[in-house]
């Protein structure tokens, strides 16, 4: 197979099992932490790193991940004993967090808000700081030919070693 399905691929992430977690302790679940990292995507910077929460009984848990990548990756989750939210009155424990998203529908848009606020502004953030030579990634066939896989181009150095757009004519 060689480097067939790292070419090929639109996205690769790599998932590891990470901190425990235990039914008496932070969130209630039997479970663990799963530390993934974007090692390619057609779409993004390379290198985004987040967390996944995986409950042994259900799978990948997408209100208590969402809530883990916010309260890490922004100021508007403080957690401790009690947690809170910026923007929301009442103080609440980690393991009350699916059951407010479920039944409270005021912390429920404003969790949605934060969300996507934090989402949106760290892709935001990797994407303004990707450069063209970040993108590329040489040809298979000719090793010399760097393809853009985000616009489809092909690019490769010049006399200068300047990046150059070429034409490549599939035969």
């Amino acid at each position: 197979m060689g480097k067939a399905v790292t070419y090929l691929s639109n996205t690769l992430v790599k998932l590891e099992a990470g901190s425990k977690l235990d039914e008496e302790k932070q969130y209630h679940i039997k479970g663990f932490i799963i530390d993934a990292i974007l090692v390619k995507s057609r779409s993004n910077t390379a290198g985004l790193r987040f967390n996944m929460i995986f409950e042994q009984s259900k799978g990948i848990n997408n209100v208590l991940t969402n809530f883990e990548n916010v309260k890490t990756m922004s100021k508007k989750i403080k957690s401790g004993a009690w947690c809170k939210m910026e923007g929301y009155e009442n103080s609440f424990r980690q393991y009350e967090v699916e059951d407010l998203y479920k039944n409270d529908k005021e912390f429920r848009e404003l969790f949605d808000k934060h969300v996507d606020d934090v989402y949106s502004e760290l892709l935001n953030e990797l994407t303004l700081n990707e450069t063209l030579e970040d993108r590329l990634v040489p040809l298979e066939e000719d090793e010399s030919i760097l393809l853009d896989e985000k616009e489809g181009l092909y690019y490769s150095y010049d006399e200068n070693d300047e990046l150059v757009q070429v034409e490549v004519v599939e035969e």
